[in-house]
């Protein structure tokens, strides 16, 4: 009875100091989502400063993601980003033109706030790319905050001289790779 007692009060006083009574967590380093885009139109060879692919954006599906807590404990965050194109229909459809890439964070329907760079490919720094275009993250960017429906709406914008993509209309998977720490608490 005595040990009951010790312990209820132990936990009394534990939850009055701002601490959790209880919690559970969860941390998974490498999560990764693919998704393949809507078919897009070739380009023309000309110098292109930034062309947003599609020019609309869209939504990225990261599937149930049910963290629960506050957003300040859960986080989703980005540990990089890959295009890939699929069945180039011309052997000029490539990304051998593009001198950079963002993949970009568009605010949820029916909300307002700015775009987040979430990714970027340089080829100065990463290299260049034919068919397969390897985006490095820029911060550490929470994706929940963002999330609506079970998807994110994001926007891959490139920029550089054509050739690269063109030949023709051709698709492309993004798969993103995430990094997912969540964390439930019990006051």
């Amino acid at each position: 009875m005595a040990r009951a007692l010790i312990a209820a009060l132990a936990a009394v006083l534990l939850s009055s100091c701002g601490e959790p009574l209880l919690y559970a967590e969860m941390e998974v380093a490498s999560v990764a989502v693919t998704q393949t885009l809507p078919t897009l139109p070739g380009s023309p060879p000309v110098d292109v400063p930034t062309t947003p692919l599609p020019a609309d954006g869209f939504d990225l599906k990261l599937g149930d993601i049910k963290l629960g807590g506050e957003t300040e404990k859960s986080r989703v965050t980005l540990n990089g980003a890959v295009f890939e194109i699929l069945n180039p229909t011309s052997p000029e459809t490539t990304f051998a033109g593009i001198r950079r890439a963002e993949l970009i964070l568009l605010p949820a329907v029916g909300t307002s706030g700015p775009p987040v760079t979430l990714a970027l490919y340089d080829r100065a720094r990463d290299g260049a790319a034919t068919t397969r275009l390897a985006m490095q993250p820029v911060g550490a960017v929470n994706l929940l905050p963002y999330l609506s429906a079970e998807q994110v709406r994001v926007q891959v914008v490139v920029g550089g001289v054509a050739p690269g993509p063109l030949g023709g209309t051709w698709t492309a998977d993004l798969t993103v790779d995430l990094h997912v720490k969540a964390r439930v608490e019990y006051r």
